[in-house]
C-alpha cells in the first residue's frame, strides 16, 4: 500500500495552486460572518433554497405518457451541485462564528495574536467538473480558500482546461484505485485541512448535500422518481430522507400543519411508498460520463443498503439501482433537448431509466406505470462537450 502511495504521489501532477492567507485574521473572520447569510430554520417563506422549477412533458405522442421533470439547470452553474457546494460555504460560516466565539471576551490585541495562529482549513475533493466549478464559483462569491479540486489522469482534454480557469488548486491523479482520506490530504497538499470525498459522519452528506432537493420533490407526492446514479449522493438523500420521515415525521420543509394528524399521516404514507429509481449507464465508456467512474469516493449507501430499505418499508417496493442501455441514454438526452431543457447526457439517465423501463414492460405492466405520478431529476448540464454519437 505504502509503494502504491509512493508511485501516486510521484505520478502526480499539480496543474495550479492559487495564492491565499494561510491563517486566519480579524477582517476575513469578519468578513466571513457578514457576508455568509446564516438560516436558523426550514422557513418556508424565507428559505434557504428557492425551489428549482419542474417542468411538464408530454410524451404521449411517443407511447411514454405525461411525466414532471425536476430542472436543475436553472441553478448559477447549471447544474444540482450548487446545492453541496452551499452546504461547504456553511461550513465556513461556522468556522468564522467559532472563531468569533473564543475571541470574543479577548482584547483586541489578544483576539489578533489568537486567530494569528488558527490555520484556515482548505477543502479537497475530487471531481470529473461540476461539483468542482460549482465549489470553486461558490468559494469565490464569498472570498472563501480555493478549494483544492483533484481530477483523474482520463478527464476530458476541453473540461481540464475549463476547470484549470477556476479558481482552485487543481491537481491531477490516477483515480482508477480508491485513494485513503489521509493520502488523498498529502497528495493536495492539504494535511491541515478537509478531505470532504471521504464518508466522514460530520458533514452527513446523505442528509444535508440535497435535502431541499429531495423536499421539494416530496412535496409534489410523485409515485416514481428517478435519479442519475453516479456517486449515488442524490439517491442516498432521497433514501435517507424517507427514513427520517417515517421515523421522525414530516419536515417543516414539506408544508403539513403539525396539529393535523390525517395531513400527516397521509405525507408520511407517500413518502414512504415512493419508488426511488437510480440509473445508471450499462455501458463502461458511457456518453453519460459523470455516472461511469470507476472510483465512487462518495458511495455510501451500497446496493445492499438499498435493498435492506425496501425490506424495512422505508421505500417503495420498486425502489433500486438498475443499469440503462446506452440507446435510452441518447433518446433521454435528446427529449430533454428538443423540449429546451439544459442537460448533458450523465442529466438524463433516470429519464432514459424510465424511457427503458416503458419499452421493456409488458402491455399490463406499461398501462400501470404510464398511470402513475413519474418525476425525472434533470441535474443540468455542466462542462461536458456536446456528445460526438
Amino acid at each position: 500500500m505504502r509503494d502504491r502511495g509512493e508511485a501516486i504521489l510521484a505520478n502526480r501532477e499539480i496543474v495550479k495552486k492559487v495564492e491565499f492567507p494561510q491563517f486566519m485574521s480579524p477582517e476575513l473572520m469578519q468578513e466571513w460572518i457578514d457576508r455568509i447569510p446564516r438560516f436558523l430554520s426550514y422557513d418556508l417563506k424565507n428559505p434557504e433554497w428557492r425551489p428549482t422549477p419542474h417542468r411538464v412533458l408530454d410524451l404521449s405522442a411517443d407511447g411514454y405518457g405525461i411525466i414532471s421533470v425536476k430542472d436543475e439547470s436553472v441553478n448559477a452553474t447549471g447544474t444540482m451541485k450548487d446545492r453541496p457546494a452551499w452546504e461547504l460555504v456553511k461550513l465556513y460560516a461556522d468556522y468564522a462564528f467559532g472563531l468569533f466565539l473564543r475571541t470574543s471576551g479577548l482584547t483586541e490585541a489578544k483576539a489578533k495574536d489568537f486567530l494569528a495562529t488558527q490555520r484556515i482549513p482548505q477543502c479537497t475533493l475530487i471531481t470529473s467538473g461540476n461539483e468542482g466549478t460549482a465549489v470553486a464559483k461558490a468559494f469565490e462569491q464569498y472570498n472563501l480558500p480555493p478549494p483544492k479540486l483533484v481530477v483523474g489522469t482520463t478527464i476530458h482534454t476541453t473540461d481540464e482546461q475549463k476547470i484549470r480557469n477556476l479558481r482552485a488548486d487543481v491537481y491531477k491523479i490516477d483515480l482508477s484505485k480508491k485513494i485513503s482520506s489521509t493520502m488523498m490530504k498529502l497528495l493536495t497538499e492539504n494535511e491541515h485541512g478537509v478531505e470532504i470525498t471521504s464518508q466522514s459522519p460530520y458533514f452527513l452528506p446523505n442528509v444535508i448535500f440535497y435535502d431541499w432537493l429531495v423536499h421539494e420533490v416530496f412535496r409534489q407526492k410523485p409515485n416514481d422518481v428517478y435519479v442519475p446514479y453516479g456517486s449515488g449522493r442524490l439517491m442516498e438523500n432521497f433514501l435517507t430522507w424517507q427514513s427520517l420521515t417515517l421515523s421522525k415525521g414530516p419536515d417543516d420543509r414539506l408544508g403539513v400543519h403539525p396539529g393535523d394528524a390525517n395531513a400527516i399521516q397521509e405525507m408520511v404514507a407517500s413518502i414512504q411508498r415512493m419508488n426511488i429509481f437510480g440509473a445508471e449507464p450499462a455501458k463502461k465508456d458511457s456518453q453519460a460520463d459523470k455516472l461511469t467512474a470507476s472510483f465512487k469516493p462518495f458511495l455510501i449507501f451500497q446496493d445492499r443498503d438499498i435493498r435492506s430499505q425496501v425490506t424495512l418499508r422505508r421505500t417503495g417496493d420498486d425502489t433500486g439501482k438498475f443499469k440503462v442501455r446506452e440507446e435510452c441514454v441518447t433518446m433521454g438526452y435528446e427529449i430533454l433537448k428538443k423540449n429546451g431543457i439544459q442537460a448533458e447526457p450523465s442529466a438524463a439517465a433516470g429519464l432514459a431509466l424510465y424511457l427503458q423501463r416503458c419499452d421493456t414492460a409488458t402491455k399490463k405492466e406499461k398501462d400501470a406505470m404510464l398511470s402513475r405520478k413519474t418525476l425525472i431529476v434533470n441535474t443540468g448540464k455542466g462542462l461536458d462537450i456536446e456528445p460526438t454519437s
